[in-house]
C-alpha cells in the first residue's frame, strides 16, 4: 500500500505486551514510507514508537532506543522521544535536563550553541548552562524558572513580552557583531533563504506522500501553488545569512518568571548564521498559529505583534524580507502539526488559509 492510503496518523496504536494503548501526541515522516511517532502510555509515560509502509505499528519499551543507548541509563523521568533521534529527561533531584544524542554527537552539538548561548545572556536572556557528559551522548542543562509564555496569564504575558522586546533589542545588535572564526568554539553553520525554502519543500513533499489531513484535491492544488509560490519570493532576493540566530524560535522555546521578570530561551541546537528577520518572523508565526488555536487570546497576539513590529524598526528589519519568512513559517506549521493528529481540524483549518 501507498503511505497515503494508509497513513491518516491515528489518536492510538495498541501495546501488545502491555495490553494497553499508546495515545500518539506527535508523529514524523520516516523513509520508507513510515512513521515515528511519540505519545503516552495508559500509565502516563512518554514512550516512542513506529508504523511502518503497511500500517503495522510497534512501541518501543519504555526508556529504549537502540540508537540511542545513553538513554536507558540515563536517570530522570522521560519527557521527550524521538525514536533514533533524541530524548529528553527531567532529573528532579539534580534539578537539571538531560538531551540525549546519538554517541558521538552530543559534544557538536553543545559546542555549536555556545556562541548563541553567550550572546543571549549578555543582552539579559536566561539560558541553561550546558556541560557535557564524557559519554559523548549526553547533554546536561540546569532547569530554569518559569513557564512557557503561552500559559501566562494577561498581566504576566505584557511583562514578558516587555522583557522580550528589552532583551532582544541589545541581542539583535550584538548577533550582527558576533565573532565568526575567532571564536574559539565551533561556529554555528550557515542557513541561507534557499536552506529554509528546502526545509519548507521537503515538508509539502511529506504531506503530499502521506495526506494524513486526507486533503481535497482542490485543497492541495491551492496550497502546493502558495508554497511554490513562498519559495519562489524568499529565494529571489535573498540577502546574506550572517546573523546569528535561533532558527526555531517560537512560544514554545520561551519561559517567563514573573517573580524575576526574567525571559529564557530554550533548546539553541538549531543556531545558526542567517538573515536578521527569521527569527522574529518565525515567533510572530507560531503566536498567530497559537492565538488561532486558543492557547493565547486575540488581544495577547495583537500585543504580541506591536511589539514584533516595533523590534523590526528598532533593529532595522526589511518589511518584505520578514513578510516573506513569515508566509515560509505559517506553511511549514501547517505541514508539522497535520502530523498531530489530535490538531488535524485545526492544521486542515489553518493550511486552507481559514484564519
Amino acid at each position: 500500500m501507498t503511505p497515503s492510503a494508509t497513513h491518516r496518523v491515528p489518536l492510538e496504536i495498541p501495546i501488545p505486551d502491555a495490553g494497553c494503548t499508546l495515545a500518539i501526541e506527535r508523529a514524523w515522516p520516516a523513509p520508507n514510507g513510515a512513521l515515528v511517532v511519540e505519545g503516552t502510555d495508559t500509565v502516563g509515560r512518554c514512550r516512542a514508537g513506529s508504523i511502518d509502509a503497511e500500517g503495522i505499528a510497534t512501541v518501543t519499551p519504555h526508556r529504549h532506543d537502540t540508537r540511542l543507548p545513553g538513554l536507558s541509563s540515563t536517570r530522570g523521568t522521560l519527557l521527550v522521544h524521538r525514536l533514533g533521534k533524541r530524548a529528553v529527561l527531567r532529573d528532579d533531584e539534580a534539578g537539571r535536563y538531560v538531551k540525549v544524542t546519538r554517541p558521538g554527537k552530543a559534544a557538536r552539538i553543545h559546542q555549536a550553541t555556545r556562541p548563541l548561548a553567550g550572546a543571549l545572556s549578555s543582552a539579559g536572556f536566561e539560558t541553561a548552562d550546558e556541560s557535557l557528559d564524557a559519554s559523548g551522548d549526553l547533554i546536561h542543562a540546569r532547569a530554569v524558572a518559569g513557564s512557557l509564555i503561552a500559559h501566562l496569564d494577561p498581566d504576566a504575558w505584557g511583562l514578558a513580552l516587555a522583557a522580550f522586546e528589552r532583551s532582544w533589542g541589545s541581542f539583535a545588535t550584538k548577533a550582527v557583531h558576533a565573532p565568526r572564526t575567532s571564536s574559539p568554539t565551533t561556529p554555528p553553520p550557515t542557513h541561507t533563504a534557499a536552506d529554509e525554502a528546502s526545509i519548507l519543500a521537503a515538508w509539502l513533499d511529506k504531506l503530499r506522500a502521506f495526506d494524513p489531513l486526507r486533503l481535497s484535491a482542490a485543497t492541495t492544488r491551492l496550497f502546493v501553488e502558495r508554497v511554490e509560490r513562498s519559495c519562489q519570493e524568499l529565494t529571489a532576493d535573498a540577502r546574506r545569512a550572517g546573523v546569528l540566530a535561533h532558527r526555531d524560535l517560537h512560544d514554545g522555546q520561551l519561559l517567563f518568571d514573573p517573580d524575576s521578570r526574567r525571559l529564557a530561551v530554550l533548546d539553541l541546537d538549531t543556531a545558526a548564521l542567517t538573515e536578521p528577520e527569521l527569527d522574529l518572523a518565525n515567533l510572530l508565526a507560531h503566536l498567530d498559529f497559537a492565538a488561532f488555536t486558543g492557547s493565547i487570546s486575540r488581544p495577547m497576539r495583537d500585543q504580541a505583534h506591536a511589539m514584533i513590529e516595533r523590534l523590526q524598526l528598532a533593529v532595522g528589519g526589511d518589511p518584505e524580507r520578514f513578510a516573506c519568512y513569515r508566509t515560509t513559517a505559517e506553511h511549514r506549521i501547517a505541514c508539522v502539526w497535520a502530523f498531530r493528529p489530535r490538531s488535524h481540524d485545526r492544521a486542515t483549518a489553518w493550511l486552507a488559509g481559514e484564519r
